[in-house]
């Protein structure tokens, strides 16, 4: 999975080099299938990954939108310094992110 939000990123264990990211808007299901999959974080659409790790888990987080209550995942990574710098292809970007399987 690729996103472009930079400002969404918390280390959360230092020792393991853990992660959050968030508040994506992805389906609970498809979060359960994004699991051991690499998560790419990049500052715009056009730059290479300044972010890069495996998925190793996420939980649900309510917003208030307007007037509705809107899911969000957040997911834990593992971080990969190995996969900073990758470049995806233009093509396949939604609003904020891409999934390529």
């Amino acid at each position: 999975m690729y996103g472009y939000r930079s400002n969404n990123l918390t280390l959360v264990c230092k020792e393991r080099d853990e992660w959050e990211s968030g508040f994506w808007r992805v389906a609970r299901q498809k979060a359960f299938e994004l699991i051991d999959c690499q998560l790419f974080l990049h500052r715009s659409k056009k730059e290479p990954a300044f972010f890069g790790g495996i998925i190793i888990g996420f939980y649900c987080f309510d917003t208030q939108g307007t007037g509705k209550i809107k899911e969000r995942i957040v997911f834990r990574v593992k971080q990969v310094s190995e996969l900073e710098g990758n470049v995806t292809s233009q093509e396949g970007w939604g609003q904020e992110q891409k999934t390529v399987y």
